[in-house]
């Protein structure tokens, strides 16, 4: 009896040990939590708030919707990838008006130093009524490469954006050629 109760509070230590320290610490997009106002995303760590102005890298009015595609932590830095969506116009212009219910998407990528001081920014206008870029597939993951097509048909070329899991620092890569029929 005695060495079962020993086990037992051996095992209770153990467990508390473990809660107390854990050694697996969930991933960084896992703990990220996202609130967006005009073209600002605040972004929580726990307790910890950080704000992330986005100003010229979104095409929208204001932010409608964000979605973190990806968070990495890499050589001393943090890379966001957010994919965000919003109002051409402002509200009041909807009922008239070019583009007044049209929307506006970006793939924006923000690299961070640690202490979430900004380092630079990169956008992808990938669909746009004002600018008349059509989505033609995307964005998706295919393992750890997300992808984005999209026509400029102001332009006549095709846009592809891909942004690499594995090398986070590269950004995103363009490519745009004309268009294929």
């Amino acid at each position: 009896m005695k060495r079962h109760a020993s086990a037992w509070l051996i095992g209770i230590l153990m467990a508390g040990v473990a809660v107390a320290f854990p050694t697996n610490p969930a991933p960084l997009g896992a703990r990220l939590k996202l609130r967006w106002d005009e073209k600002t995303i605040t972004v929580f760590d726990g307790r910890q708030k950080h704000v992330i102005e986005l100003g010229d890298n979104v095409h929208a009015y204001v932010l409608g919707s964000v979605k973190l595609q990806s968070a990495k932590e890499k050589d001393g830095f943090i890379y966001l990838l957010f994919d965000v969506k919003g109002p051409s116009r402002a509200r009041r212009a909807v009922a008239s008006g070019y583009c007044g219910a049209g929307e506006e998407s970006n793939l924006i990528w923000v690299k961070l130093q640690l202490d979430w001081g900004f380092k630079k920014a990169q956008s992808f206008l990938y669909e746009s009524c004002l600018e008349s870029l059509e989505i033609s597939d995307g964005p998706a993951w295919d393992g750890t490469t997300l992808e984005v097509r999209s026509t400029d048909y102001h332009k006549n070329i095709d846009n592809v954006a891909r942004y690499s899991l594995k090398q986070p620092e590269d950004g995103l890569q363009i490519v745009s050629g004309p268009i294929k029929n």
